[in-house]
């Protein structure tokens, strides 16, 4: 019993100490990310988004290790034991406020310099970021077992797989960087794959003019030796739309 209320003092004392290391870096994220912001290079928000992802990713696993090792067992059931699980919500709370800064930082990168496919994962990753913290959370609250942080985690993971596989990424960039004054012409026509059908939408509407329709025979090309290389077993409702929209393109030329 002695031992076990020198674990909680030390769970205390930890937790403190973390909670407030974690809030003086939130204190300079609103200051710096939330209600100040100046335009930056491109290789700047860069950097400012990648250290901000790392850092989430480390505060994450330590706010992981912290929980798992001081939370468990007879210490969940100790008297007296609400100070302790406060600390915890509170430290989980500020990883989530974290977390919406990382998400705040990307945000800028979009605006200033368009959607790009790193930029969509970083999206996907805080959300899984946020649902791993609630579910933490609720371990805290349960208490439950590391196993169910390990299933309800994992489940999490396969539908955020299967939910990025449903949507056309090259697409929903091209139409959301066409939208936009600073596009990246040789990002969109030769480092994407699976975005003719709005490139095709954009000549034929004339709704932007740095794309040509040189580009546009030079991605038909490129799309038509893939498909040399498919059978049957390749059909997939994307490549059965990219071939419509070349069909309707050559006919309304």
């Amino acid at each position: 019993m002695l031992g076990l209320k020198r674990e909680y003092q030390t769970a205390i004392i930890t937790f403190v100490a973390l909670n407030l290391l974690l809030f003086i870096i939130n204190v300079l994220d609103i200051s710096t990310v939330w209600l100040v912001w100046d335009a930056q290079s491109a290789s700047d928000l860069s950097q400012f988004v990648h250290a901000g992802t790392w850092l989430l990713i480390l505060s994450i696993l330590l706010a992981m290790l912290v929980v798992l090792v001081f939370l468990r067992a007879n210490l969940n059931f100790l008297t007296g034991s609400d100070k302790l699980k406060k600390l915890a919500y509170l430290w989980l709370a500020q990883n989530a406020f974290l977390a919406l800064s990382v998400g705040v930082r990307n945000g800028h990168y979009i605006h200033q310099y368009a959607l790009a496919h790193g930029r969509i994962v970083v999206a996907f990753f805080l959300a899984l970021v946020l649902f791993g913290l609630y579910t933490m959370y609720q371990k805290v609250k349960g208490p439950k077992t590391t196993f169910y942080l390990l299933q309800t985690n994992g489940i999490a993971f396969m539908a955020a797989l299967l939910l990025a596989a449903a949507f056309n990424c090259d697409s929903l960039i091209t139409r959301y960087n066409l939208a936009h004054t600073q596009s990246d012409q040789y990002h969109l026509v030769y480092l994407l794959d699976n975005n003719l059908v709005p490139l095709i939408d954009a000549v034929s509407t004339n709704e932007q003019t740095f794309i040509t329709e040189s580009e546009i025979n030079y991605r038909e090309e490129k799309f038509m030796r893939q498909l040399k290389t498919h059978d049957w077993r390749s059909w997939n409702w994307s490549t059965y739309r990219q071939e419509r929209a070349l069909q309707a393109y050559h006919k309304n030329k």
